[in-house]
Protein backbone atom coordinates (compact mmCIF):
# COMPACT_ATOMS: atom_id res chain seq x y z
CA UNK A 1 0.00 0.00 0.00
CA UNK A 2 2.58 2.26 0.75
CA UNK A 3 4.31 2.53 -2.52
CA UNK A 4 1.20 3.19 -4.30
CA UNK A 5 1.08 6.47 -6.40
CA UNK A 6 -2.90 6.87 -7.22
CA UNK A 7 -5.79 6.02 -5.82
CA UNK A 8 -6.32 3.53 -9.18
CA UNK A 9 -3.21 1.43 -7.71
CA UNK A 10 -4.62 1.41 -3.80
CA UNK A 11 -8.23 -0.10 -5.61
CA UNK A 12 -6.42 -2.68 -7.45
CA UNK A 13 -3.99 -3.83 -4.52
CA UNK A 14 -7.42 -3.81 -1.99
CA UNK A 15 -9.29 -5.90 -4.93
CA UNK A 16 -6.85 -8.56 -4.88
CA UNK A 17 -6.97 -8.54 -0.91
CA UNK A 18 -10.44 -8.60 -0.66
CA UNK A 19 -10.00 -11.39 -3.52
CA UNK A 20 -7.49 -13.69 -1.08
CA UNK A 21 -8.66 -12.91 2.18
CA UNK A 22 -12.44 -12.10 1.91
CA UNK A 23 -14.07 -9.23 3.86
CA UNK A 24 -11.33 -6.53 4.95
CA UNK A 25 -11.07 -5.96 9.06
CA UNK A 26 -11.80 -2.10 10.13
CA UNK A 27 -8.23 -1.44 10.77
CA UNK A 28 -7.26 -2.41 6.97
CA UNK A 29 -10.23 -0.12 5.70
CA UNK A 30 -8.69 2.22 7.82
CA UNK A 31 -5.14 1.74 6.89
CA UNK A 32 -6.38 2.08 3.23
CA UNK A 33 -8.30 5.36 3.66
CA UNK A 34 -4.66 7.11 5.14
CA UNK A 35 -2.75 5.71 1.75
CA UNK A 36 -5.84 7.40 -0.14
CA UNK A 37 -4.99 10.54 2.32
CA UNK A 38 -1.71 10.58 1.67
CA UNK A 39 -1.43 10.73 -2.07
CA UNK A 40 -4.26 13.52 -2.31
CA UNK A 41 -1.78 15.20 0.22
CA UNK A 42 0.93 15.02 -2.21
CA UNK A 43 -0.80 16.10 -5.11
CA UNK A 44 -1.90 19.03 -3.22
CA UNK A 45 1.77 20.05 -2.15
CA UNK A 46 0.92 19.48 1.50
CA UNK A 47 3.98 18.74 3.03
CA UNK A 48 2.14 18.36 6.70
CA UNK A 49 -1.41 17.70 8.40
CA UNK A 50 -1.83 18.15 11.67
CA UNK A 51 -5.00 17.26 13.51
CA UNK A 52 -5.83 19.09 17.28
CA UNK A 53 -8.68 20.34 18.84
CA UNK A 54 -9.70 22.97 16.67
CA UNK A 55 -9.64 21.19 13.63
CA UNK A 56 -6.77 20.41 10.72
CA UNK A 57 -3.61 22.21 10.05
CA UNK A 58 -2.05 21.81 6.19
CA UNK A 59 1.60 23.01 5.87
CA UNK A 60 2.23 23.66 1.94
CA UNK A 61 5.81 22.87 1.04
CA UNK A 62 8.01 25.53 -0.40
CA UNK A 63 6.24 25.34 -3.87
CA UNK A 64 3.02 26.20 -2.42
CA UNK A 65 0.21 24.95 -2.95
CA UNK A 66 -0.71 23.15 -6.42
CA UNK A 67 -3.68 25.72 -7.20
CA UNK A 68 -3.67 28.84 -5.32
CA UNK A 69 -7.18 29.78 -6.92
CA UNK A 70 -8.84 27.11 -4.82
CA UNK A 71 -7.11 27.65 -1.81
CA UNK A 72 -8.70 31.09 -1.60
CA UNK A 73 -11.91 30.02 -3.05
CA UNK A 74 -12.09 27.69 -0.06
CA UNK A 75 -10.88 30.77 1.98
CA UNK A 76 -13.86 32.62 1.10
CA UNK A 77 -16.62 30.52 0.98
CA UNK A 78 -19.18 31.22 3.34
CA UNK A 79 -20.03 29.10 5.75
CA UNK A 80 -16.65 27.08 6.00
CA UNK A 81 -14.15 27.68 8.84
CA UNK A 82 -11.33 27.95 6.51
CA UNK A 83 -8.73 30.37 6.95
CA UNK A 84 -4.60 30.87 5.51
CA UNK A 85 -2.27 32.00 7.65
CA UNK A 86 0.52 34.26 6.69
CA UNK A 87 3.36 31.51 6.64
CA UNK A 88 1.18 29.83 4.24
CA UNK A 89 -0.70 27.26 6.57
CA UNK A 90 -3.94 26.51 6.25
CA UNK A 91 -6.63 25.93 8.61
CA UNK A 92 -9.79 23.42 8.25
CA UNK A 93 -11.84 24.12 11.34
CA UNK A 94 -14.82 21.63 10.54
CA UNK A 95 -12.68 19.06 9.87
CA UNK A 96 -10.84 17.01 11.74
CA UNK A 97 -8.86 13.62 12.14
CA UNK A 98 -10.24 11.43 15.01
CA UNK A 99 -12.76 9.06 13.38
CA UNK A 100 -13.43 7.23 9.89
CA UNK A 101 -16.07 9.38 9.49
CA UNK A 102 -13.69 11.71 9.69
CA UNK A 103 -11.31 10.45 7.26
CA UNK A 104 -13.51 10.48 4.81
CA UNK A 105 -14.43 13.73 5.27
CA UNK A 106 -10.99 14.53 4.37
CA UNK A 107 -10.74 12.52 1.18
CA UNK A 108 -13.12 14.84 0.22
CA UNK A 109 -11.98 17.71 0.98
CA UNK A 110 -8.87 17.61 -0.56
CA UNK A 111 -9.34 17.31 -3.96
CA UNK A 112 -10.63 20.54 -3.53
CA UNK A 113 -6.99 21.95 -3.22
CA UNK A 114 -5.78 19.95 -6.56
Amino acid sequence: LASAKDGTEIAALVEEMRDRFGALPAETVNLVGLMEVKILLKQARVRRLESGPGGLTLTFGPEGPASYDKVMALVTAPGRKVRLSPSGRLFVGDINLKTAADLERIKKFLPGLI
